[in-house]
Formats: structure tokens, sequence, C-alpha cells
């Protein structure tokens, strides 16, 4: 059977609803696309979650007074490219409405404290809401609207289990006995990365199973990876495909086609990740593995973020995409009205305005995650970040000279699949890294590691040096997120669609 729709009249770029202001229309994906799974882990256990609602879920928690649902979704769209590249959400209708319509939105993100047992509180807050184990929240009286420097302070809370919908805390700290009781607010202080490690199955034939140990080996040597036993929670999977001189209906990898010789394959959730190897390749074990850490430094480089409530740096720093119209002229760049994104095409020009409405200097550097895993430095060139002094903006790849110019890598896609009628393109996502002091992230575009320098680093170095060296521990959470004398930081992504160049 062939499923189809007719196009109503007047109808928007989905043919479901008319264009007016009366509605706003969300779908996890377009319509030659599936909406796939996203299976979260949580130490022994798999919650599976539509991968869309997973992300929206998480964005949802934390809106804010005036978050409209424009702001929400540019923030989908950036999470959604790092879980599953190859399902882009769609909207259409008001874009620029508040959340949920005319009900204003309370201005404090919180959740609730619902039962306590002695020292273990239950919060309304769930994995799918993104909690975290080892995450720390302060504990604020029922009804608190705002936090001020006179806010009373209940106490801390860590928590200790993570379920779908509800976390399990231990109390930390209190004023006063059983100060903290049911319907008090919390608010994240602390937010635990966990350790940063990229999960791995490996699946091969029982006749192949000697080349299945040597890349396990060399996988196991890297801080960055961990291999799992077969059926247990992974992040991605690594296939040895078999020759083979047809495709039958159950062989993995049909896109692969004919094969003349066994070959590793890289996958997550039915999509390749990265090129295909030949077992016999030299170097394939080291090559795989490389590759698997460019994955991780790419996907928790990209989803670092400041969760602190009163960062002072939040909402003082506009990030804005900027393109050439006709007349070569320079404007912002606004999502395409069929796509509900931001499109650009091979061979266009791109730049950036970074403006800058706090009252202190601040240090920016300009991250380009591009779609083969590549992590590029745009600004400033010479790594050291530049500063942008109180109200006003900086302008990056519009002087004549240092102009971004977009392309398609060769490799990209790594195997076409014949069924996929989608245009050939993908997101490519742009990360602003804000600090207030001087700081250096040219770590990220090194082959080796960097060793740790005696010279105090800001929290955000810290953090992204823990990204790529792959040590996360309890130790490092604390001196990355706890205020210091090393100042303040904030992390702005953005995100767009880079399509091939349509023949004239």
């Amino acid at each position: 059977n062939i499923a189809y729709r007719k196009k109503f009249k007047n109808s928007g770029p989905s043919g479901w609803l008319p264009l007016h202001n009366s509605y706003l229309l969300i779908a996890a994906c377009r319509d030659e696309e599936r909406a796939l799974e996203y299976h979260h882990i949580e130490g022994d256990k798999i919650i599976p979650y539509g991968a869309f609602t997973y992300v929206f879920c998480q964005e949802l928690i934390k809106s804010k007074q005036k978050t409209t649902y424009r702001d929400i979704f540019e923030k989908i769209t950036t999470r959604m490219s790092t879980i599953n590249s190859g399902q882009h959400p769609q909207m259409e209708g008001e874009w620029d409405r508040e959340l949920f319509g005319t009900k204003k939105i309370k201005p404090l993100r919180f959740i609730l404290v619902k039962e306590r047992q002695k020292n273990r509180v239950k919060v309304q807050a769930g994995a799918a809401l993104g909690m975290k184990k080892g995450s720390q929240w302060a504990v604020y009286p029922p009804m608190t609207k705002q936090i001020t420097e006179k806010t009373e302070k209940l106490g801390l809370i860590e928590i200790i289990d993570v379920d779908a919908l509800f976390s399990e805390a231990k109390i930390l700290e209190e004023t006063k006995v059983d100060a903290i009781i049911e319907n008090s607010r919390a608010i994240e202080e602390i937010h635990d990365y966990g350790k940063l490690d990229l999960k791995v199955e490996i699946k091969s034939p029982k006749d192949y199973k000697g080349y299945a140990t040597k890349l396990a080996h060399q996988l196991e040597s890297s801080p960055l990876l961990s291999v799992v036993r077969e059926n247990k929670p992974s992040n991605v999977r690594i296939y040895l495909v078999t020759p083979r001189n047809e495709i039958k209906e159950d062989d993995p990898v049909p896109q692969l086609g004919l094969l003349k010789t066994p070959t590793w394959v890289v996958i997550q959730d039915g999509f390749l990740l990265m090129p295909t190897y030949d077992t016999n390749d030299n170097g394939v074990e080291f090559k795989i593995c490389d590759n698997l850490e460019k994955l991780e430094r790419y996907r928790q480089t990209l989803n670092i973020q400041n969760p602190r409530e009163t960062n002072i740096l939040k909402d003082k720093v506009d990030f804005q995409i900027i393109r050439q119209n006709n007349k070569k002229e320079w404007i912002e760049a606004k999502p395409d009205l069929k796509a509900k994104q931001i499109v650009f095409e091979e061979g266009e020009y791109i730049a950036f305005e970074v403006s800058n409405h706090s009252k202190i200097p601040i240090f920016v550097s300009l991250l380009d995650f591009g779609l083969t895993g590549a992590i590029t430095l745009l600004y400033p060139i010479q790594g050291a970040s530049e500063k942008l002094i109180p109200n006003k903006t900086l302008q990056i790849g519009v002087r004549q000279g240092e102009e971004i110019e977009l392309f398609l890598p060769d490799n990209f896609p790594f195997q076409p699949d014949p069924n996929d009628l989608s245009t050939f393109g993908g997101n490519e996502s742009f990360k602003l890294l804000i600090t207030t002091q001087e700081a250096d992230f040219s770590m990220l575009l090194q082959h080796g590691y960097r060793s740790p320098k005696d010279k105090a680093k800001t929290k955000l170095e810290e953090l992204m040096e823990m990204t790529i060296i792959g040590k996360g521990n309890r130790d490092a959470k604390s001196r990355i997120n706890r205020m210091s004398s090393n100042g303040e930081w904030l992390t702005i992504a953005k995100n767009i669609y880079l399509k091939q160049k349509e023949s004239v």
C-alpha cells in the first residue's frame, strides 16, 4: 500500500493545516523519515523513549518566562543532531507564541519535593527531564518565585537514583531539622556530567571471534570508550559483516550491498556513523578506535552547557547566524518555511554576530561541528579567546579575507541508503564558548592529548579537557560547576542544515 496525504487549501508546508494564528504543529520528523527510539542508559537499566520526545521533554523542563516555541525548537534540533542525524523535527504555525499559550510561564525552573523519609526525598523529575545521578539541588520554600541573595534556602540534596519520571535524593545540608518539606522547590546547582565514555557493543559471527577480541582490546585501552557485553546497554554497535554474494532479508546493514571481504561497520539506530573498514586493513583497530573517540568528543562537547540558574552571563549574550542576500548584504539567517530550520547550500558563505549585553567583558571562541565528526575552531585563528567589551557586537566571517565557505566533505555520506530519497545533506552545528577570563580551546584541534599546565584553567577549559581526556569524576564535577576565582562560563549552540547545491 502507498500512504499519501492531500494538501488542504492554504495549507502549510506539512500539508496538514492552513497557516493562521490559532495553532502550532510539531512533528518528530519529516514525512519521508522515521521517528526512531532513543534508549537512555541509567546504570543497568535501559529506558526507551521516542528520540524526539526525550529531547523535547528535556527542553520543556528548562523553559522560562517569555520562552517561545522558536526558542525551544532551536535547542531541540541541535540536540537531535547528536542523537540521530537522520531525523529532523518539524514545526509550523505560530513559532513566536509563548510556550503553552496565554498562561504566563513561571520564570523559575524548579522540581518539586514530593515525599520525605528521614534523610531521603523523592523529587518529581526523572531521566526524561534530564535528571542525573550526582547532581546537586538547592531547596527553597514552597511557592518560591525568584532566587535572590535574600531568598531563604532550606538545604541541599544530591540525586542518588533516577527513574523515568521520579528520582530519589539524599539530604546533604539542612538549615534546621525537617526544614525540607513536601512541595519545596529545588533548583539545580551542580550538574554531574558523569563518566565521559562511549559504550560500544561488538557483534561478530563465532568464526570471527578473533577479530572481535583484537578490536575489543584496542577499544578498552581508550579512556573515552568502554566495551560492553552483547545485549547490554550501549550507545553504538560494531558489526562484523561477512562476505556475501547476495542480500537476504535478515542480513545486517543491507545498504552495503555485496561484500568480498569481512567488513567492520559502526551503526547507531540503523545509520552508519563513519566509513566502513576491511578487517584485513593495516591498523584497522586503531582507526576504528580513533574514530569512536572523535565521535565521543563530538557528542560530549556539543552537549556541554552550564545549568546554573544564577549564571551572570545567562540571557546576556546574543549569538546569531547571518548570511548574504542577493545584494551581498549580510542579514539574519532565518529558518526555511518548508524545512523549518536554517538551510544553507554548499558554496554559500556563512557568518556570525555575537553581542555582549552584560556589564563585564567576555572572551569568545567559536567551534564548528562538521558533518563527519570534525571539530574546527572557527574563531579566533590563534586559539586564544577574544575579548568583547559590554554593549559591543563582534562579527565573525564578514570582513574580506575572513570568509567562511560551507562545503560537503568528499566522504559524506559514508554509505548512501538506496531507499533514502531525502535531500543529500546533513546537520552542522556551531557552538559559541563564552568565559569571563581568557581561555584556550586549541586542545580540541590537536591529535594528541594536552598535558595539564600549572597555571589555573577556567571552569569551561577544565570541562573541555575532561571531555577530551575522558576523566569524569566527582572532584572534577565540583571544581567545574561551583563558582570560584576562575570566573563564569556559558555556551550557545546553533544548528543549520547543509545541503548539496541544486543543479540549475
